[in-house]
This record gives structure tokens, sequence and C-alpha cells, in this order.
């Protein structure tokens, strides 16, 4: 094989591996920005129905709901 033969194979594996690197960079971001996103709150009120008919105007949703008036909510971003 001679020394051009050599380079040509060296260019062409190097190319490959430089369009692997781009593919999975590619998938990793892509799944990044398809993973929801989640805003939290926590409130305490002595009415929580009140508040969460408020706040779920503004696109909370209730998790959960304890005895002492704690009420966990999400989002998305």
């Amino acid at each position: 094989m001679t020394s051009h033969s050599i380079v040509k194979v060296l260019f062409i594996a190097f190319l490959l591996f430089l369009a692997f690197v781009a593919g999975q960079q590619s998938s990793r971001s892509v799944a990044a920005q398809s993973r929801p996103r989640w805003e939290y709150q926590i409130i305490r009120a002595r009415n929580p129905i009140d508040e969460m008919n408020k706040l779920g105007e503004e696109g909370w949703e209730a998790v959960n709901i304890t005895n002492n008036s704690f009420v966990l909510l999400k989002r998305s971003k």
C-alpha cells in the first residue's frame, strides 16, 4: 500500500469519526429540548381551594395536597 493510499484511508476514517461525533451531539441536544421542564411552587393557605383556583387559571396544576394545607403545584416552563 502506498503512502498516498494510507493518507486517503486515514482521511476517510477521520471524516467518518467526525460524522459520528456530530450525530451523537445532535441526538443529545434534541433529547434535551424534548424533555419537559417544570416550575414548582408550594403554597400554604387557610383556604387552599380559592388559591388553587386562582393559580389554576395561570396554568398551575396541583400535584399534592397535605393535611396542613400545603399544596405543591407545577407548570411547564
